[in-house]
């Protein structure tokens, strides 16, 4: 095995966790493996003590790792590196925010708020989040950059009823699990997504530049607190040629 060091995989946000913190770490140490010719990662015990942190939390980003594609896991055996993977910068199964993402693809992030005001909740929205038809919500419409350039509409819909404060004391935060800690005291546990391909309407050609007809790539999230209550809805539209997503998919036999 070749000496470990564990060089950063990317700048350190004072948003990461320890977790998170841990899973560059071991990310940023498997591909010096992997360029070194090395197959497979040492065992926990060994990589805790390397990179600084708890054998639980090491054993939580190795399997993260794993959901992702990254390191395949065989018990009794070891911990093997897929360095294909590691050369992902957007990939679909990693759980980061936009803005991460544009990051990693080596672009500089930003982002502004084209929208944010009160205004009746679309009905498919309200059912979706238990609100009466035709109630009002705020919406709110962050334009996410790549380096100067429109890359992801990604607008947020909640029920007033869950914000707890006023419309006009609001301010953006960088997510929406952000904004949903501050602003209306609940948690996001999870969010689950449908993605599907779609003609940008045209909201969406006027906020990223699109010529018409231009198709974008919906993720269509729905936001889920701890005690299984929807909080809300975000539309995610993500301009082609930017942020294209991957993802890892295993073969198993049958």
């Amino acid at each position: 095995m070749t000496e470990m060091a564990t060089p950063p995989s990317r700048r350190r946000s004072a948003y990461d966790t320890h977790y998170e913190q841990a899973k560059q770490d071991l990310e940023a140490l498997a591909a010096k493996l992997a360029a070194a010719g090395e197959a497979r990662l040492p065992a926990e015990d060994r990589l805790a003590e390397e990179i600084g942190f708890s054998r639980p939390t090491v054993r939580s980003a190795l399997l993260a790792m794993q959901k992702e594609g990254k390191v395949l896991r065989l018990h009794g055996v070891g911990t093997f590196i897929n360095r294909h993977a590691l050369d992902i910068r957007a990939n679909l199964a990693e759980d980061l925010p936009f803005l991460q993402v544009i990051e990693n693809l080596g672009f500089e992030p930003s982002f502004d708020i084209v929208r944010l005001a009160q205004d009746r909740l679309p009905d498919e929205v309200a059912a979706r989040c238990g609100a009466p038809t035709s109630s009002d919500g705020l919406i709110i419409a962050p334009v996410l950059r790549a380096s100067g350039r429109a890359a992801v509409l990604s607008p947020d819909h909640i029920p007033l009823d869950n914000i707890h404060a006023p419309v006009q004391e609001l301010t953006a935060e960088r997510s929406t699990f952000a904004f949903m800690r501050r602003w209306t005291g609940q948690t996001i546990r999870y969010s689950v997504a449908r993605i599907r391909a779609i003609i940008a309407p045209a909201d969406v050609e006027a906020a990223l530049g699109l010529p018409a007809s231009s198709p974008v790539l919906l993720l269509d999230h729905q936001h889920i607190d701890g005690n299984d209550r929807e909080l809300g809805v975000t539309h995610s539209y993500i301009r082609d040629g930017i942020i294209d997503f991957s993802m890892v998919r295993t073969g198993k036999d049958v």
